[in-house]
């Protein structure tokens, strides 16, 4: 909001006195938005008639689009006016659903206010989970060798900006031949994509959310095809195994019509999803 900042300079006798130009016109703008405060505004808001309470429930029918908005707000629960965030939401219940309904698209109106849209094929009882992600990279474990993956604790574990080592084994001075790291992913633009594990000396393996590429040494094949929609973020999940100790280098890659062969950017990459407010 628009406030005035009154500036005054007191004398010995305790007289004040505004200094030069002083009151001040101040703009105060909202913080950054956080999940805890972030919510449905409109699309799903009734009001439950025992309790009195905002709930939010949606209504659609089978193959047509429903939808409803999001305002992203800070920690104050002031409106956040810019765009930028990034969400994850599924759909959840009927098992009969298409592995496709899961899918729901976000799109960024630029001003704090995001539209959710989401089609089922199965008439059905749904949940929709929202979720705000509050951090860029991936999340890595890397364990010693173990022979396989193993469920429990890594051996070490940070976050990853971006899959693209070019070096010899960790500064951690520990050999590591086992990789997974797990986040999400989204796409620069709506279209079929190659991704590529390249200078694997072992094999790995890429999953997006119900799609997977196996990846081994001296393989010829040209990638993973996917075809992503840019306003959906996807699971993403790369596990891989290293043959060699001394020696560490791998690169995610991806390509497309629009975009030559590259290491995929931090900037598409995240981690930790918290749910919005009601979710």
């Amino acid at each position: 909001g628009k406030y005035q900042l009154d500036v005054n300079f007191a004398d010995i006798k305790g007289v004040l006195t505004p200094i030069r130009f002083s009151p001040f016109d101040v703009v105060i703008h909202p913080g950054h938005a956080t999940p805890e405060t972030t919510e449905v505004s409109s699309g799903g808001l009734e009001v439950d008639i025992g309790t009195g309470q905002k709930v939010v429930r949606f209504n659609s029918h089978v193959g047509l689009f429903g939808s409803f908005v999001v305002a992203a707000k800070d920690m104050f629960a002031n409106e956040v006016n810019v765009g930028g965030n990034r969400f994850i939401a599924r759909v959840k219940g009927d098992i009969n659903a298409e592995p496709s309904d899961r899918l729901v698209r976000v799109i960024d109106q630029g001003n704090g206010h995001y539209t959710f849209a989401y089609k089922v094929s199965y008439a059905s009882s749904y949940q929709i989970d929202v979720a705000m992600l509050t951090n860029s990279g991936i999340h890595g474990e890397y364990y010693l060798n173990k022979g396989s993956f193993k469920d429990g604790t890594p051996d070490n574990a940070l976050i990853q900006s971006q899959l693209g080592f070019e070096s010899e084994r960790w500064a951690f001075n520990r050999r590591f031949t086992h990789f997974r790291w797990t986040g999400y992913i989204s796409f620069p633009h709506t279209g079929d994509f190659q991704l590529q594990l390249d200078g694997i000396d072992g094999y790995g393996t890429i999953w997006i959310d119900e799609v997977h590429g196996i990846f081994r040494r001296h393989d010829k094949r040209s990638g993973l095809d996917f075809k992503a929609d840019e306003n959906i973020l996807y699971e993403l999940k790369v596990e891989y195994v290293s043959v060699r100790s001394d020696r560490f280098s791998l690169q995610f890659l991806w390509s497309s019509r629009k975009i030559r062969q590259q290491i995929i950017s931090k900037k598409y990459l995240f981690n930790t999803p918290k749910p919005i407010k009601g979710s």
